[in-house]
C-alpha cells in the first residue's frame, strides 16, 4: 500500500474490532491506484488507524468504533475483486467475516 503512517506499539487489547485488507498484486498500476485513494479516503473519512500494511482499526474511545471499522469492510466488499484478502475481525464476539 501507499506509504502511510503506521501506529507503534498498538495491541490487540487496544482495539476491538479489525479490518485486514490485501490488494490483488496482478492490478493495473490505475486500479491499485484507484482501490488505495478509496481505501485512503474512507481511512480518513472513518477515522480509522492503520496499524501495518494491511490491518486497520478503530481505538476504543467510545462505542462507534464498530460502525467504522464494520463500515470499511461493506464499502471495500463492494469492491472486493480488487483483494486477495479481506476480512472483518470482531474480538468481542470473537467472530471472523471473510469476503475474500
Amino acid at each position: 500500500m501507499e506509504s502511510t503512517a503506521f501506529i507503534k506499539g498498538v495491541d490487540k487489547m487496544d482495539y476491538r474490532f479489525k479490518v485486514v485488507v490485501q490488494v490483488k498484486d496482478s492490478l493495473s498500476e490505475e486500479e491499485k491506484k484507484q482501490v488505495l485513494n478509496k481505501i485512503n479516503f474512507l481511512k480518513k473519512v472513518l477515522k480509522l488507524n492503520q496499524i501495518n500494511e494491511c490491518e486497520f482499526v478503530s481505538q476504543k474511545v467510545d462505542n462507534t468504533d464498530f460502525s467504522r471499522v464494520y463500515g470499511l469492510f461493506m464499502q471495500l466488499e463492494e469492491m472486493k475483486e480488487f483483494f486477495n484478502k479481506l476480512e472483518y475481525y470482531d474480538y468481542i464476539d470473537d467472530e471472523v467475516e471473510v469476503a475474500v
